[in-house]
């Protein structure tokens, strides 16, 4: 791919190579506008239901081979059908789909619908700006030569293909470009098409990304030549010489805030106490065991307790190291 310098700060590729994402665009176009037919088709003509589908296709080929411009068109046993008027309405209606979708959303937006979705622009060959009304509605109607022979637009692929600066011939005579969208606004020379020269387009160049302020220019303070004097240290007796200030007296180790308000050490909080080595149950009048002190739990391996103020039995957890709730 040709490399294009476009100014002293950035370097584009060739703004017209984009044969590949017209044909995606002309593909979304042309899908939509298959959609946008058949509903216009099927919701202007009459419907009518058939018994079978050979009445039905009889019933057409009897209307689209006799007199007038009728149409007749069967889908199994669903019939629709129109006179002249209707074929007309169908005409019209699709006349001016393509004029909003072809003329009218270019001129204000700069793209179709499928050049939008596959980021193309319709710019003016000379500024790079979006193309206004009056070259679109050139542009399309020029799809009566670009379209040949109608099934495929043969003549517009051909020339878009083999023209320099990729253009068909809407293009050719409307004096316009496909690009892409980052290009539009910065008018950029294609050999052959247009005028512009490479840094020479009068448009104001972006400024870098990567650019930095140049350091100033001011030079720095000089330092002073001769350093302060520092004052002299205090004297044992506490006094300082004449312009100095005396020092401040040491806190004496036994006196002063560090010694009176110095708040006392927290206290260290010690481990609980493992439970105690199982002994021998004695047998005690009138009370439960477990309630007064720990009981040793066989079904637990473990012992268990009555906690007054949880109001629940509790079990010692050896890898926790504390009392937990037997329901836990």
């Amino acid at each position: 791919m040709v490399l294009v310098q476009t100014s002293p700060y950035q370097t584009q590729s060739d703004p017209t190579a984009v044969m590949g994402r017209r044909i995606g665009a002309w593909v979304i176009d042309s899908v939509i506008a298959t959609i946008v037919f058949v509903i216009v088709f099927l919701t202007i003509l009459t419907k009518l239901e058939m018994g079978t589908s050979d009445a039905a296709t009889r019933l057409c080929d009897v209307v689209n081979n006799g007199p007038g411009s009728n149409i007749c068109v069967n889908f199994g046993t669903t019939v629709y059908g129109g006179d002249g008027g209707d074929i007309a309405a169908i005409w019209l209606s699709m006349l001016a789909f393509f004029f909003i979708f072809h003329v009218v959303l270019p001129s204000i937006t700069g793209y179709s619908p499928g050049k939008g979705m596959v980021g193309l622009r319709i710019v003016k060959q000379e500024t790079f700006q979006t193309a206004g009304f009056g070259a679109n509605i050139v542009r399309w109607l020029m799809w009566i030569v670009d379209a040949v022979p109608f099934i495929v637009p043969l003549v517009g692929l051909i020339t878009g293909l083999a023209s320099k600066g990729h253009r068909r011939v809407g293009d050719m005579v409307a004096s316009t470009l496909v690009v892409d969208k980052a290009t539009v606004g910065t008018p950029m020379p294609v050999a052959g098409v247009n005028s512009v020269t490479a840094g020479g387009s009068g448009a104001t160049p972006p400024p870098p990304t990567n650019w930095t302020p140049p350091p100033p220019t001011t030079p720095p303070p000089t330092p002073p030549t001769t350093p302060p004097t520092a004052a002299p240290p205090p004297s044992d007796t506490g006094f300082a010489p004449p312009g100095a200030d005396a020092a401040p007296p040491m806190p004496s180790p036994d006196t002063g805030p560090a010694a009176t308000d110095e708040p006392p050490a927290p206290p260290v909080a010690e481990p609980p106490a493992p439970p105690a080595a199982p002994v021998e149950e004695i047998p005690v009048v009138d009370q439960q065991p477990g309630v007064e002190a720990p009981q040793w739990d066989t079904a637990r391996n473990t012992y268990i307790q009555w906690d007054p103020e949880l109001r629940e039995w509790m079990e010692w957890n050896e890898g926790q190291g504390r009392w937990i709730p037997i329901s836990r």
